[in-house]
């Protein structure tokens, strides 16, 4: 397979002129690689509008999703004019729930480099169902790489990730422990964790500051936030403990993490979302 993948990927570079024939066949062979290597380079064809569809529904038809993921990326270098009605379908399928999440971002990217105002709509009303601030990362939920994910947890420079927190028995104590924190958080409060940090704090590792309702005022660590009450730990000796229906307002500090969409891409994030939310 490793062979029949590197001579498709040559004849791409190459420009062979009768590429469409050896891509046609590829489409058909047993290894997944193999096939995804050949929907890389369906622009070198000619694709119309209807060879389009036919290609979409066999490779959805298999539900392989790294062949999926590949389409999309591929039909980003294609023109408008034979991807919209496949790109307007498969919103709808979004939409409805009938297609696969894991497919979200390739969608959200490939709608983007149409440069298609009505498709860039119809995404953003089929997706705009969480909280403003997480809207935008709604697609890096499903369909990333755990292995990556890793990577990125473990060596990427500028997320820093286990310079704060241990995950698998290595990193820091600046933060909370990540090892098991699937069976912490659910996979939409992990993303919310990594792209918006402060709005909420980890036990232990986070300052919040609320005004009561008599007028009194308490803040320092909060050591511990169940359904009806918080534990705030003071200067004092005991923790305070502090029922949510006694308070008025709430202010988190600002987590000393910065917004991981400042420094990965939506890529990436999914990545870490799918490395973190298999923890446990």
């Amino acid at each position: 397979k490793e062979v029949r993948e590197a001579a498709l990927v040559s004849l791409g570079k190459l420009n062979y002129k009768n590429i469409g024939n050896s891509i046609v066949a590829a489409l058909n062979d047993s290894e997944t690689n193999v096939r995804s290597a050949a929907l890389a380079l369906i622009d070198k064809t000619d694709v119309t509008k209807e060879s389009l569809a036919e290609m979409v529904a066999l490779v959805n038809n298999r539900k392989n999703i790294k062949e999926q993921q590949q389409l999309l990326i591929a039909m980003a270098k294609l023109p408008l004019s034979t991807t919209e009605g496949v790109l307007k379908k498969l919103v709808g399928e979004f939409s409805s729930g009938n297609l696969d999440k894991k497919l979200g971002l390739e969608l959200s990217e490939t709608i983007e480099k149409s440069k298609s105002e009505t498709l860039a709509k119809l995404f953003a009303d089929a997706s705009g169902n969480m909280g403003d601030e997480l809207a935008e990362y709604q697609t890096a939920l499903y369909g990333g790489n755990g292995w990556e994910g890793r990577k990125i947890c473990n060596n990427n420079s500028a997320a820093q990730c286990v310079r704060c927190h241990v995950v698998e028995g290595k990193g820091g104590e600046v933060g909370p422990d990540l090892t098991k924190i699937a069976t912490i958080l659910s996979r939409e409060q992990i993303l919310e964790a990594i792209v918006a940090p402060s709005a909420r704090l980890a036990p232990g590792y986070g300052y919040v500051s609320v005004t009561l309702k008599d007028g009194q005022e308490a803040s320092g660590i909060l050591a511990k936030e169940i359904e009806d009450e918080l534990i705030i730990t003071t200067s004092d000796a005991e923790p305070l403990e502090v029922a949510k229906a006694r308070i008025t307002s709430r202010q988190n500090m600002p987590s000393s993490m910065p917004p991981m969409g400042m420094v990965l891409s939506k890529r990436e994030i999914r990545d870490v979302v799918e490395y973190l939310s298999n923890l446990k």
